[in-house]
């Protein structure tokens, strides 16, 4: 499989494999960019940040990124990503489907009514 851009308002994120309800993306955030606050009715997601920092919003909890660091975000949980000053650049594993998304808040805008 060739690998997708898709380009976001915060960089782009970059499908690198998908077979069926699994997939792996890169996410790339331009520095001081953030994603919305969301949260995913079905899908989970694994993180590990391979370059830059950042934080990490959990249910409104910072947690601080840094290369090495890997985290779980189960289903429901609202959470958004942060780079610092040197950006943010992750590898994404999750299961389920990207259409179900719901963002909370989005300071680009996609919030749909």
């Amino acid at each position: 499989m060739e690998s997708t851009r898709i380009e976001k308002p915060w960089g782009y994120e970059e499908v690198v494999a998908r077979v069926e309800w699994w997939q792996v993306k890169r996410l790339v955030l331009r520095p001081g960019e953030e994603t919305s606050t969301h949260y995913h009715r079905q899908k989970a997601e694994f993180l590990c940040v391979v370059r830059g920092g950042g934080m990490w919003w959990d249910a409104g909890q910072p947690h601080v990124l840094a290369v090495g660091r890997r985290f779980m975000v189960p289903p429901t949980v609202r959470h958004r990503l942060d780079a610092a000053d040197e950006g943010l650049e992750l590898l994404e594993s999750s299961f389920g489907s990207d259409d179900d998304v719901v963002r909370v808040h989005d300071k680009h805008g996609r919030i749909a009514p």
